[in-house]
Parts: C-alpha cells; sequence; structure tokens
C-alpha cells in the first residue's frame, strides 16, 4: 500500500501520523522464528540484512505477516544512500562486513497477517492495535514506529528539525489496499531549493531535451572558475516550458563543457554556455553533492549565474 503525496502537513483527528522513514519498503514474512524479506517488487533482500533475523523476537506471534521500512542510520538519521549500498551487495563476506559496518533497522509500522490469517481488511486502527498487543518490545535492530494522533503539523515540525524526510498521515478507519496508492495514507515530504547553472542538456532530437544538466560554482569571491555538476533534472516540465527553454539555449551551444567534471556514465551531453539560472527543488543531497529527485521549477532570470554558489552541507564532486 503507497501514500499519495501532499503539499502541506495538517491535523486531524481522523488520522494518525507518522514519521516517513527514508528507506527500502519492506514486507516481513515470521514463521516459527524464521525471517523472510521482500522489497516492493518482490524480490527476496533477506540475505542482505541478516541482522534483521531479530524481526522474530519482537513480535509475540508464530506467524505473521509485517510491513515496514528498513533504514540504515549515520547520526540517528536514515541515510538512503547507505541501504541503497547494502542492497547491491551480493558476496556474503560483502553483506557480513557492511552490517557490522553500517547495521539496518526494520521500522515496522503496520500488521497484515496474524496466526488465524489475512487482516487487510480491518481497519488500519485495529491492525495497530493488534500489532500492539503483541509486540515484545524494540530488539537491536527491530523497532515500532511511533504514532502521533491528530497532530500532524507538529510531527512534521519536529522531523524536520531532526533532518528526517517527513511524515505519513494514515486514515484510521482505512483497509490496507495492498500494492495501490491511495488516499487512505498521505505523505508530506521535505523538500529543499537550488539555484543552479544550466551547463548542458541532455538532446532528445534536435529541438528538445531529455533532461538539464546543473551546476554551482565553489565558494569565494572573485573568478569562479568552472561549474561543480550537482546532477541532471527531468521532471517538472511543461510543453510548453520545453519549446520556450530551447529556444533559449539554442544560442549558448559550446562544444566545451563548463564543469570542472562530471561522472562517468552520464548520456551525450549538449554542453552550453553557462548563462542561465534555473530553481529546482529537491529531497537531498547525496555525499557526492549530487541532488536526490529534483523538479524544475522555473528560470530565474533575477539571478547571476556567478551567484549560484555550493550550498554547505556536502563536499564537491
Amino acid at each position: 500500500m503507497l501514500p499519495t503525496p501532499i503539499p502541506a502537513p495538517f491535523d486531524s483527528p481522523d488520522y494518525a501520523f507518522e514519521v516517513k522513514w527514508d528507506g527500502v519498503r519492506c514486507l516481513c514474512w515470521l514463521q516459527d522464528g524464521a525471517v523472510r524479506l521482500y522489497s516492493r517488487t518482490g524480490r527476496d533482500i533477506t540475505a542482505h540484512f541478516p541482522e534483521l533475523q531479530d524481526a522474530a523476537q519482537a513480535l509475540g506471534l508464530r506467524a505473521a505477516v509485517l510491513d515496514g521500512e528498513i533504514c540504515v542510520l549515520a547520526g540517528g538519521v536514515p541515510r538512503f544512500h547507505l541501504v541503497q549500498k547494502r542492497i547491491l551487495l551480493s558476496s556474503p563476506a560483502a553483506v557480513r562486513r557492511a552490517a557490522a559496518r553500517h547495521p539496518a533497522a526494520y521500522m515496522v509500522f503496520d500488521l497484515l497477517e496474524g496466526e488465524t490469517g489475512p487482516i487487510v481488511d480491518r481497519p488500519w486502527r485495529e491492525r495497530r492495535a493488534a500489532l500492539e498487543e503483541r509486540w515484545r518490545g524494540n530488539t537491536p535492530h527491530t523497532a515500532l514506529s511511533p504514532v502521533v494522533p491528530g497532530r500532524g503539523q507538529d510531527l512534521y515540525a519536529a522531523s524536520i528539525a531532526q533532518g528526517l524526510e517527513g511524515i505519513v498521515a494514515k486514515r484510521a478507519d482505512s483497509p490496507y489496499v495492498p500494492g495501490r496508492r491511495t488516499r487512505h495514507w498521505l505523505k508530506v515530504r521535505r523538500r529543499q531549493e537550488l539555484d543552479g547553472v544550466i551547463g548542458g542538456y541532455v538532446p532528445r532530437g534536435a529541438l528538445d531535451f531529455k533532461s538539464l544538466a546543473l551546476g554551482v560554482y565553489p565558494p569565494g569571491n572573485g573568478q569562479r572558475g568552472m561549474l561543480i555538476y550537482v546532477g541532471n533534472v527531468g521532471t517538472g516540465f511543461s510543453a510548453e516550458t520545453r519549446s520556450q527553454l530551447m529556444r533559449r539555449l539554442l544560442p549558448l551551444r559550446t562544444a566545451q563543457s563548463p564543469f570542472a567534471a562530471t561522472p562517468a556514465g552520464l548520456p551525450p551531453m549538449q554542453w552550453v554556455r553557462p548563462r542561465l539560472v534555473a530553481r529546482v527543488d529537491y529531497l537531498e543531497r547525496t555525499p557526492h553533492g549530487q541532488l536526490r529527485q529534483p523538479v524544475f521549477r522555473g528560470l530565474r532570470d533575477d539571478k547571476a549565474p556567478e551567484d549560484c554558489v555550493l550550498p554547505p552541507g556536502n563536499g564537491h564532486v
């Protein structure tokens, strides 16, 4: 069951609110002390997270199906890139090393099936009550996701202050609808803004583009030098916006890249002189300084390219 994005938090006595954990969604099958973990696509990821076998001790049921999120914490905050690295490992030795260095936590938030069978048709409040009733207590790697009834705005503010991704609102009377995105569950995510210089684009034919390559200048005064690549943005464009952008990009085409360096594996790029500033919003920046899930919001004709400098918090690419 997937939540529908909404733009702002709210309060309501009809909803319960939880932290939105930034990790990998996971269904957990418990059977007589054995644990099997499955991703949203149905992939068996049990071997990638051996430490999560302690989920069997967290619940007083011989058989159950749980829904939750696998996270890897750094400084008490989930870091998506760390759990992503964990799930890409294949060697058992590498998995063991990663589990010791970056242990995972399974944040449980729903009970879908108990010893008597599925309970997905029961309201969320009843499923939550059944989960809490049989919960034995948090184990070193498995925890019950806390719930705040009614007060979504307070939880959202507290979550953002702690550097978390946002919140999920769940109607107390809602059933669990597998595999669908519904308005029974709503999510509000923290988004950040960045003004970046357009340094190139991935062509789609002669008069269109797939994405824009963005960069910022190093901090400091005087000559800025080359742009630092922060990622490509490929969403947020209407057909009219794409056409308008191409009319401004075509005269700026050049054979010389304005970036100090770009990551390997990028598609063929048409470079442009760094004259246009784009505003994007994004979820977070990776440890390499690149934008995660950027969305184009518009051009900043009121801002000079040289004023777009590297924000604090991440190193250069």
